[in-house]
């Protein structure tokens, strides 16, 4: 409370009856606010998913980690040594028939995995190493903060793609990313929100 000199009172410190006393309080009073700060609580990241980690010590082998040498589109990355490396469980729109959220879907794959970034790759045990077009079938991890978390079932998560449900059947990660669909979906993420 502040002091009070000569020739001043309590009555100065207040509003005088003529101005409105909660003018000047902030007017988006229904933001949450964080009880030790009083600062407004940040918003949630509608990004956040549950992170899938890579099986203990895959990782470390220098055999599976990989640098990107360039973003395809929204599912398929190009490594160092030229190859092509196709997402497992992904259907991102695609860039070349201009679809729906298609420059999005690379823009979020740029951002998970840049250019010079080191992936972890994994083959899932019941799938042939490459597709029909000799890309890489691959689960995809990026480092998180020293662990290594997948971006399949993010990109999914995400909107920026769908979960690729007929590849799926079978395969080591189908639950997670078909949950990532899900969770998406009912969030209207990327391309639910934006695409038919």
């Amino acid at each position: 409370m502040p002091a009070h000199g000569p020739g001043s009172s309590a009555d100065d410190d207040q509003a005088p009856l003529d101005q409105d006393p909660v003018a000047n309080l902030d007017d988006n009073i229904d933001e949450p606010v964080d009880s030790v700060t009083d600062e407004p609580a940040a918003a949630p990241d509608p990004f956040q998913d549950d992170f899938i980690y890579a099986p203990a010590g895959h990782c470390d082998d220098p055999a599976n980690l990989h640098t990107v040498w360039n973003v395809v589109d929204g599912d398929t990355i190009v490594i160092a040594s030229s190859q092509k490396v196709r997402y497992i469980g992904v259907d991102a729109p695609e860039t070349y028939k201009s679809e729906c959220w298609s420059g999005e879907a690379k823009h979020a794959l740029q951002k998970l995995t840049p250019e010079k970034s080191v992936v972890c790759l994994l083959m899932d045990k019941d799938s042939s190493p490459t597709d029909p077009y000799g890309r890489l079938l691959r689960y995809v991890f990026v480092d998180e903060g020293g662990d290594w978390v997948m971006a399949n079932s993010r990109l999914v998560r995400q909107g920026a793609a769908r979960a690729y449900h007929q590849f799926l059947k079978g395969k080591d990660y189908s639950y997670e990313i078909k949950q990532a669909e899900y969770a998406a979906k009912d969030d209207h993420l990327g391309l639910w929100a934006n695409c038919n």
